[in-house]
Formats: structure tokens, C-alpha cells, sequence
């Protein structure tokens, strides 16, 4: 690492990136860029690779393009999974090893506490609104080797949290990174999952009860064993067959993006059926993680049918980049990926996120307990 040539890396982001971008200073950001390269450019002989990195990230997300970011490198993570709800950061899931933090609030990471964690993951990530921080969050605050470079621990090989649990109660615990692919998580004991929690390996499937058709679509990218024309072949043929189908559900919640035509013949087929594109009877849920081409998705039903959106506001930005090329740096091979086309969904450019409907929080009372606010509202 001590090879590379930072220097010339970062001259190829000052160059290169402006130029490759449909519109890096869209966000009238052209002077803050250039001012924190600049810094950077000087001050970079005396800072550690990590810091580097990191202080990269900084720059290129003055953009405020959620699709344009550094590639962060990840090689070592906490033992744990972790979720911002709307009580707080808790911890959903863990390696055996540490199974007593199940389910306990994090309240510091070594010194720092969770605000002043998410004040420095958020001068990293590359946002158009907040709730794609929140979006990102949960991969970025596990990661070592940001909450090293960022200087939210100071030790990367021992990591004090302090938690606390379901009585209040705070205690410290001392965790030890593993590498990625080491990560093993402990069996769940978590009662029977809502629709939304189930099957999460699969992009698209769906499920009939009580008159309710639902549809989940994580992923707008096809599956080996089944494509999504074949999906929603099965899809149509379902609600045109049985008449004791009430209403109609599709869930974009977990949705990050991918191909946003692959749905789109369904949903025109949806558009143009009479007897479901009717007022409560469609419905989709979206949520912090709907983004990109699931976010066109969306829109169309927006603007081309009356179902009516359930959940939290989007992380996408109706008006927002895409079409992803990434530039990697000569000297230390680090990539970043930037965006060469902008997608103009709505009139006003101002506008962050998509706003539903019927606003349905996140919270942590309702995850323990299995519950889905956004089909009990749609119920």
C-alpha cells in the first residue's frame, strides 16, 4: 500500500470525475469539491491509507448523487447485524459468539455514541435525502474498516459497544471483527416472519390469503429458475381467474433496483385492468430502500394507475441519476462508480423522496413481535 501514488489518484478524481458525471456540480457543489481535494491533496502524505479512503468518499459525495460513490473497501465487520429504527439502532442478528447482544440497543461504539456515528457515516455516503442514509446505514456501521477510517473506534481488532437491553439496562461487551465471509449467523428463534421478512434469497414471489394477492418484488433482476415474465404470466393469470381476489399488494419495500423494464409489462397490464386499478384495491408498499429502477417502477403506478403507496418515504430521489460506469484509479485500483444519465420523474426538482399515502414508521416494538404495520393498514 505504501506504492501507491496517491497523489496522482487524486488528480485523476479532480480531472476525471467532473468530466465523466452527466452533472457532478448539479448541486451547486463545484466550490466544496474543489476545496476538499484540494486539502486532501495536501495533507495526504501524512494520513493512513484508511484515512485516505475515507476523506475520498467525503469528496465525492459532495455531488449529493446517491448513485455516485467510492467503493469503499470492506475486509473485516462487526459480528452483528444492525437496523435504524425509529427507537433506535438495535441489533437483529448475531454470530453465536455474541448471541447475548440479540436484540439489545446500541448506544456507543467505543466513545462514540450512535448520533455522532451517523453524523460521520453520513459525510460518507452518498445521499439525496436522509432516508437513504438510514437505507445504508445497517452495512456501513458493521464495517471495520469505515468505523476505523472514520475514526469512530481507534482499535480495529478489539471493539467495545454499550448497549442496552429490554430493561434498560446498559452494560458494555466486547466484540472481535471476523472477515466477511466468516460471518455466521446465530439461529433465529423469532416467532412466525411477516410476508415482507420471508424468503429474502428470492427476487420476486408472491401469496394468497383472505383475498389478498401479494407480491414481493426485491429485486428488478431476473432469477435462474424462474423470469419475471414467467412470474407475471403466473401473476395475471391468477387475478383474472379468481374472482375472490380483493386487493392486489406489490411490495417494493426491500427493492434497491436493477432492470426497471423487466416489471413493466406487468404493470401496464395492471394499468389497463378495470376491475383491479381501482381505488383500494391496488396497493404497493415502499419504504427507505426503494431506489432506482424500483423507484421508476413506482412512478409508473403513480402516474398510471389509483393504487394507493404505503410505508416510509423513499431513498431514491424522484429526480435522480442512474445508468451507472464506474472509473478506477491507475495507482491503487480503488473504483468508483458515477452516474452518466438523470431520470426527470416529477416537476419539481426540489422534491427528495416519494412520500406515501399512508406513512407507516419503522419501529422496533413491531419487528420483535412480527408485526407488519403496512399490511395492517392496507387490511
Amino acid at each position: 500500500m505504501n506504492r501507491i501514488d496517491w497523489q496522482s489518484d487524486i488528480e485523476q478524481v479532480r480531472k476525471e470525475l467532473p468530466r465523466l458525471h452527466h452533472n457532478f456540480f448539479h448541486a451547486k457543489n463545484e466550490a466544496k469539491f474543489y476545496s476538499k481535494i484540494d486539502r486532501l491533496a495536501q495533507q495526504f502524505s501524512h494520513m493512513d491509507t484508511y484515512g485516505i479512503v475515507m476523506e475520498l468518499a467525503r469528496v465525492v459525495a459532495t455531488a449529493r448523487d446517491a448513485h455516485t460513490a467510492v467503493m469503499l473497501p470492506q475486509n473485516y465487520r462487526l459480528p452483528l447485524d444492525c437496523y435504524p429504527f425509529a427507537e433506535g439502532l438495535y441489533i437483529t442478528a448475531t454470530n453465536d459468539e455474541s448471541k447475548g447482544l440479540l436484540h439489545t440497543k446500541i448506544l456507543k461504539i467505543e466513545a462514540c455514541e450512535t448520533g455522532d456515528a451517523y453524523k460521520k457515516l453520513t459525510e460518507i455516503i452518498p445521499h439525496e435525502n436522509l432516508q437513504f442514509v438510514l437505507s445504508s446505514l445497517p452495512s456501513f456501521i458493521i464495517c471495520v474498516d469505515i468505523l476505523y477510517g472514520t475514526g469512530i473506534i481507534t482499535n480495529p481488532e478489539e471493539i467495545v459497544l454499550t448497549v442496552e437491553n429490554d430493561e434498560g439496562k446498559a452494560f458494555k461487551h466486547t466484540v472481535r471483527p471476523l472477515k466477511y465471509d466468516d460471518y455466521e449467523r446465530a439461529e433465529s428463534f423469532s416467532k412466525i416472519l411477516p410476508l415482507y421478512r420471508q424468503n429474502r434469497e428470492r427476487f420476486y414471489w408472491s401469496s394468497l390469503d383472505s383475498g389478498i394477492l401479494y407480491v414481493n418484488y426485491n429485486k428488478c433482476r431476473e432469477m435462474e429458475t424462474l423470469s419475471v415474465r414467467e412470474f407475471t404470466e403466473a401473476i395475471k393469470a391468477e387475478i383474472t381467474n379468481n374472482m375472490g381476489i380483493q386487493k392486489v399488494v406489490i411490495d417494493f419495500r426491500n427493492n434497491q433496483g436493477g432492470n426497471s423494464e423487466l416489471l413493466k409489462p406487468f404493470l401496464v397490464w395492471l394499468s389497463r385492468n378495470k376491475n383491479i386499478n381501482q381505488r383500494g384495491r391496488l396497493f404497493a408498499i415502499v419504504g427507505r430502500d426503494t431506489f432506482s429502477s424500483a423507484s421508476l417502477n413506482v412512478f409508473y403506478l403513480k402516474y398510471n394507475t389509483s393504487a394507493i403507496f404505503v410505508g416510509e418515504p423513499t431513498g431514491a430521489k424522484p429526480n435522480h441519476f442512474g445508468e451507472v460506469k464506474y472509473l478506477e484509479l491507475e495507482s491503487s485500483g480503488l473504483m468508483i462508480r458515477y452516474s452518466t444519465k438523470y431520470y426527470e420523474l416529477v416537476d419539481d426538482d426540489e422534491q427528495l423522496f416519494f412520500v406515501p399515502d399512508i406513512e407507516c414508521k419503522v419501529s422496533f416494538a413491531d419487528y420483535v413481535r412480527g408485526i407488519d404495520n403496512c399490511m395492517a393498514a392496507i387490511q
